[in-house]
């Protein structure tokens, strides 16, 4: 694990995972995302509006697959970008599902 603890942001509404700083139709740009250390998340952090600061990727699956808040804000550890991607990824099709006009 990293000597630092760097976050970024994201969202899961209804069950899919919104990058702060990646557009919803992507691709991934690892360049975009926006990072802050644990000591600024841990300030940021409102726990009873229901954000979660991730450490885990079983919490990190979880939150986004078995979420019944309709909108929930994350702080993910850099050591699951790639975890992050993945989930991104998955739920980037169900995104596009019915707003294509062909």
């Amino acid at each position: 694990m990293p000597s630092s603890h760097r976050f970024f942001s994201a969202t899961v509404v209804a069950g899919r995972l919104h990058i702060l700083g990646l557009p919803s139709t992507g691709p991934w740009d690892f360049a975009r995302l926006e990072w802050r250390d644990e000591p600024e998340v841990d300030t940021l952090v409102n726990p009873r509006a229901g954000d979660r600061k991730i450490t885990m990727p079983e919490e990190l699956r979880a939150i986004v697959t078995t979420s019944a808040v309709p909108r929930r804000f994350l702080w993910i550890h850099e050591s699951l970008v790639e975890d992050a991607r993945r989930l991104w990824e998955g739920t980037k099709g169900a995104r596009n599902v019915g707003t294509s006009s062909r």
